[in-house]
């Protein structure tokens, strides 16, 4: 069946005749990361809507189910057709917005409508015909949807978005009530900048930083697919698949500055683009507040007289405390150091060091390696 027809199933004193109603959309105002990388890009793209998926479901089974394209954008002499105001491409102005015009049944009980928009058979593995074969919410949230390629980057103006609602009503009419007047649409994409701060000024344990120099980043356990509505269980997919991106080098470098001068503090970042991987519920144990307990690795203990005692252990994964499947970076670079600086035993050291880093709202709670779209 076709992506763009509309399945109707009545149930007497419920669902009404058709009625011409329109909908309004927005999309969710991201925080305003602006940095464009090799990697990412603005909110301008981020946030443009490029075409609609609509469902109305009533008591948890469609009936209203439509694929919205360029073909029916501003086509005001049909009966179905939709609007869209997107973000200003200097990134200023208000966030993106729109209508859905629509003959769409009369709901006299709550219904739920659903919105998936810029739908990309390119990019991912979603099309408007495997949604036109939609026929309950539940297959709905069941759906997994998978990147075509492995890779961290976008197509630009294609982020694919979801947006939902219960409760709303239809009038007969033809009047739609949407709690808080419009759905919103949110990225599946979480996008990650980081940025590592290096201050040569600060001393601790005896120790000072001189420099540190990147060489390069890598992410490890992309997840190459997810489900396509937000996870009602708070779990990744059982059979999600994940890739490690090939290291990279840094993408941007930033200087410190106080009232015009280089105090000598360097910024080195880069950005990018992941699907949601809900992971916490799937820690080995509580780091118990302690943020250096997220990235301790597993290692040979039980034999002090073996050869690879102290040596790491990867036997039964990687990670102390941390989900195996959790995201994390890895950073690698030179860093230079004085050791007992202005003492007589002061030395000068340069050494190759890795950084693994897993991404979560350990702001928050430290036990947490969730991102979330």
């Amino acid at each position: 069946m076709h992506g763009g027809s509309d399945n109707e199933f009545y149930k007497p004193g419920e669902i009404g005749g058709k009625v011409n109603a329109v909908l309004h959309f927005g999309v969710t105002d991201h925080e305003s990361i602006n940095i464009k990388t090799r990697t990412t890009y603005d909110l301008h793209y981020e946030s443009m809507v490029r075409n609609i998926y609509v469902f109305v479901f009533a008591n948890g089974e469609k009936i209203y189910g439509h694929y919205f394209g360029e073909e029916d954008l501003d086509n005001t002499g049909s009966n179905e057709y939709w609007t869209v105001d997107n973000m200003s491409s200097d990134n200023t102005g208000t966030q993106t917005s729109g209508t859905l015009h629509m003959s769409v049944p009369s709901v006299s009980t709550e219904a739920e409508i659903v919105l998936i928009a810029n739908i990309d058979l390119d990019f991912m593995n979603l099309s408007e015909d495997r949604l036109g074969l939609i026929r309950t919410k539940n297959e709905l949230n069941a759906i997994i949807v998978s990147m075509n390629q492995e890779l961290p980057e976008r197509n630009a103006g294609y982020f694919m978005m979801t947006g939902s609602s219960q409760g709303v009503s239809i009038a007969q009419n033809g009047t739609i009530t949407v709690p808080g007047g419009k759905i919103m649409l949110r990225r599946l994409d979480a996008k990650v900048e980081v940025n590592v701060r290096v201050n040569p000024k600060e001393e601790s344990n005896h120790q000072r930083v001189e420099k540190f120099t990147p060489e390069s980043w890598q992410v490890v356990n992309i997840p190459k697919s997810c489900l396509l509505m937000p996870s009602v269980t708070g779990l990744a997919p059982a059979d999600a698949s994940y890739f490690n991106t090939e290291p990279k080098v840094f993408e941007t470098t930033e200087y410190e500055t106080v009232n015009g001068s280089h105090t000598g503090g360097e910024l080195y970042g880069f950005s990018f683009y992941t699907l949601e991987n809900q992971r916490t519920q799937d820690k080995k144990k509580s780091v118990e507040g302690n943020f250096h307990n997220r990235e301790l690795r597993m290692k040979h203990t039980d034999d002090l007289t073996a050869d690879n005692y102290g040596t790491y252990d990867t036997e039964n994964g990687m990670w102390e405390d941390a989900p195996e499947m959790a995201t994390y970076i890895i950073i690698k670079g030179e860093l230079e150091m004085v050791v007992d600086p202005g003492l007589t035993t002061e030395q000068h050291l340069i050494a190759d060091v890795t950084y693994h880093v897993h991404l979560g709202n350990f702001a928050s709670d430290k036990d947490n390696y969730d991102i979330l779209r």
